[in-house]
């Protein structure tokens, strides 16, 4: 079995914005779609672990974009299984264009829940050995997240769950948090360009009916590289449960 795996898109116009290139969210949606694929092929694909009462969950993930492709434009998308760092399971992303110009990477990490007992297991213990790739799209440790600093301003924006937004396990969708964080940035960000990195920690879980806050900072970060950050929190309004950190940076 190869430990690659390619899957081809075209860029659909509701998958792109009003400058016609490919949304953020729509490339993490075809980030889900080619990773499911993958892993059915492997044998530990969603239906398979719902078999044995088991599900992956996306922890943390990691992307940065080079140049968003367009409207019409054909993707090449692979992905592969890297490796594990304790209970995480480790995937990464390359999308190409037709004369192989690199779009964008991405690296992920994903754990096992025991859907009965609603916690983490070791996913190595229960799943049957798959083929693994050793070279990195993106480097990246994954490391602990930073929250936004109490002490500055932030913009705040409230969504209600929609029965649109939930998944197969009916929890929220992972893009659908990266699309409440971007709608609280300041409009002139979106106007002109996309997101040139995300990185999100998924903390928790949330679902139909619930009320969430997003929130957005700016992040004046000297270690970072060159560019516009933003940290975002989102959080649950009924009990105050954090669900998600994210950073973004923009040209």
């Amino acid at each position: 079995m190869n430990p690659i795996h390619s899957q081809r898109y075209k860029v659909r116009s509701y998958e792109s914005d009003s400058r016609g290139a490919l949304k953020a969210v729509s490339l993490l949606n075809y980030f889900e779609d080619a990773a499911g694929e993958h892993a059915n092929l492997l044998g530990v694909g969603g239906r398979d672990l719902m078999a044995k009462k088991f599900s992956w969950v996306l922890s943390r993930l990691h992307l940065k974009v080079i140049r968003y492709p367009h409207w019409e434009d054909r993707v090449t998308l692979r992905t592969w299984a890297h490796g594990w760092k304790k209970i995480f399971a480790i995937r990464e992303f390359e999308l190409s264009g037709e004369n192989s110009e690199i779009f964008a990477v991405a690296t992920t990490s994903f754990i096992t829940i025991d859907l009965e007992q609603k916690k983490p297991v070791n996913a190595e213990t229960i799943l049957s050995e798959f083929p693994l790739h050793a070279e990195r799209a993106l480097q990246d440790s994954l490391g602990p997240m930073p929250k936004l600093k109490a002490d500055l301003p932030y913009l705040e924006k409230p969504f209600l769950v929609r029965l649109n937004d939930l998944d197969l396990n009916q929890h929220v969708n992972n893009a659908v948090y990266v699309q409440w964080a971007l709608e609280t940035l300041p409009d002139e960000l979106g106007k002109d360009f996309g997101p040139m990195e995300i990185d999100v920690a998924f903390r928790a879980e949330t679902t139909f009916g619930d009320r969430v806050l997003s929130r957005s900072q700016y992040h004046d970060d000297e270690e970072n590289e060159k560019g516009n950050w933003f940290l975002h929190q989102i959080i649950s309004e009924n009990d105050n449960r954090e669900l998600t950190r994210l950073r973004t940076c923009w040209p």
